[in-house]
């Protein structure tokens, strides 16, 4: 896979940072402190914006939280923006190499377009049978909370956010921070953290929800691990992320 490109599953991650053992968990740290004081600002502006108040317990629910984010949406996508400016950054500052465009080829993003196929099909096919093992087995909750959300914002403003900037952040600090740069000298260990941190990022609520992100995961992670070029990764996260989308919109 990915022919001249790929390299040994196990062979140590070459441009390493020194430092980067600690470096990277420091900008992962600090990109979820910031991110929990933005969405709580985007709830405090949801809130002040709501014609009618909600009740303690509505407030407390997924659903309710939602609405109050689509009643701030313009801050909900901009803290979007802003916390991906601010991981760059600081991945700038801290010298680490993650992108090479030039060395991309035609090549490598058919093979990963196909990979993603692969694996949508194994998602499809796992779907049925867990339907199968749990009678009454619903969608992820993220997955109906993210439905309610786009119910109530623009679809271009959720479409930028779900397919271009999701994909591009996730992939820096799951593939990216984690796998090159934190486990830089443990390659399988490396991937192993960064499908499980991938994982429960997205709050699975039992072992279907779990095994369904999962196995997204692995599919990001090989693409990584063999390329080792992030643009192939988020480019697998985009297709993702875009077949959602518009599954999504047609729901609505």
């Amino acid at each position: 896979m990915f022919g001249k490109e790929a390299v040994p599953l196990t062979a140590v991650w070459q441009d390493r940072s020194k430092g980067s053992w600690w470096k990277a968990p420091l900008i992962i740290l600090a990109y979820f402190y910031l991110r929990v004081l933005l969405e709580l600002e985007v709830v405090k502006r949801g809130l002040a914006n709501m014609p009618n108040s909600l009740s303690a317990e509505a407030l407390l629910s997924g659903e309710g939280i939602m609405k109050v984010m689509a009643e701030a949406e313009i801050f909900y996508h901009l803290q979007a923006f802003i916390l991906l400016g601010l991981v760059l950054l600081a991945v700038h500052l801290f010298k680490f190499k993650l992108f090479s465009f030039k060395e991309l080829s035609r090549k490598g993003i058919l093979q990963t377009i196909s990979l993603f196929v692969i694996f949508i099909l194994v998602q499809i096919l796992f779907g049925q049978l867990i339907e199968w093992l749990i009678p009454g087995y619903e969608q992820p909750e993220n997955q109906t909370l993210l439905i309610q959300l786009m119910q109530n914002t623009h679809p271009i403003g959720m479409f930028i956010n779900i397919v271009i900037l999701t994909p591009i952040i996730e992939e820096i600090i799951c593939r990216g921070l984690i796998m090159k740069y934190t486990f830089s000298l443990m390659p399988v260990m490396g991937a192993f953290v960064s499908m499980v941190f991938f994982t429960l990022l997205h709050s699975p609520s039992n072992i279907g929800d779990f095994m369904i992100y999962f196995i997204l995961a692995a599919g990001i992670t090989l693409v990584y691990w063999k390329s080792r070029k992030l643009e192939y990764a988020i480019l697998f996260h985009m297709l993702q992320n875009f077949l959602g989308f518009i599954s999504i919109c047609l729901l609505k």
